[in-house]
């Protein structure tokens, strides 16, 4: 993704250009095409955290497709960027009925970037997600959490599973 495509996207998300617009200049600027799914597959390989984040906007503004849930748990659980909370939202979203596993994992994960935050949101949002998609497997992970030594993250849990 060049900085052209990176402006454009920016425009779009901000609202400071069409759909229409962007969607001509977009595909007139680049070899890219707005495949969410092949991006996010790319930008695993090249780890550049920078993409990431545009490739989120860009899934947030035009949807995320179902056939991304793999991809996505699997850069959720990855320590090279910090749009681990973007894409809890777009689990949770797409209700990815497989996200379990990534979704207690980031739960529980000691993000470098996140040692400041004493209150747990990426984990407590991973509890929300879990509850949203519902599936027995999303459960026994809020089980499992509710037992955690993380007294925020078992309060949570607690609750969660107690207003079901």
């Amino acid at each position: 993704m060049n900085d052209e495509q990176k402006k454009l996207i920016m425009k779009l998300s901000l609202g400071n250009i069409s759909e229409d617009d962007f969607l001509e200049d977009f595909s007139s600027n680049i070899e890219y095409d707005l495949d969410v799914s092949r991006l996010l597959t790319s930008v695993v390989t090249s780890k550049d955290a920078n993409e990431l984040e545009y490739i989120m906007l860009l899934g947030f503004y035009f949807g995320f497709p179902n056939d991304c849930g793999f991809i996505l748990c699997e850069i959720l659980i990855q320590d090279w960027h910090k749009q681990h909370e973007n894409i809890v939202s777009a689990l949770q979203r797409i209700k990815f009925s497989d996200a379990a596993d990534a979704l207690y994992v980031a739960a529980t994960s000691d993000f470098q970037y996140l040692h400041y935050d004493d209150t747990y949101s990426l984990g407590v949002k991973c509890e929300y997600a879990l509850r949203s998609i519902g599936t027995e497997e999303c459960k026994e992970k809020l089980i499992v959490l509710s037992k955690s030594s993380n007294e925020i993250l078992a309060k949570n849990a607690l609750k969660i599973l107690s207003s079901h």
